[in-house]
């Protein structure tokens, strides 16, 4: 099976992507502008068949490529933390862009479609 993945350098998303290389599924991983050369990416390079594609996941056409040719998507990229002036960051990925790419997975017809998160990435922490 071909996956797109999002979040895959973070712990739950590399964890999950080595387990998906070890069963053999081919592997089209998103991460973020710049983060290209990422130690835990030429880690999992070595465990199977995977394409790395730098992007902004709020992108329209970053995410239509992401998700062309593939069967399935882990959707585990987010914002974490509890740093009120990463706020809106937070919402444009973790709710706005989040909603995005899990339509589209559907419109492609993606089977499965998983998507994590945590708690701290939706509900920064309140003042006081």
């Amino acid at each position: 099976m071909h996956i797109a993945v999002t979040g895959g350098t973070g712990y739950l998303g590399a964890h999950t992507v080595r387990g998906l290389l070890a069963a053999g599924h081919r592997i089209r991983l998103l991460v973020a502008p710049g983060c290209g050369d990422d130690q835990v990416i030429g880690h999992l390079a070595t465990l199977g068949e995977m394409s790395v594609l730098e992007g902004d996941i709020r992108d329209s056409a970053t995410v239509g490529h992401l998700l062309s040719g593939c069967d399935a998507l882990i959707h585990a990229a987010g914002i974490v933390g509890t740093d009120r002036r990463r706020e809106q960051l937070m919402w444009e990925i973790n709710a706005h862009a989040t909603e995005r790419v899990l339509n589209r997975a559907v419109e492609a017809g993606l089977d499965p479609i998983v998507s994590v998160s945590s708690y701290s990435s939706l509900f920064p922490r309140r003042a006081g």
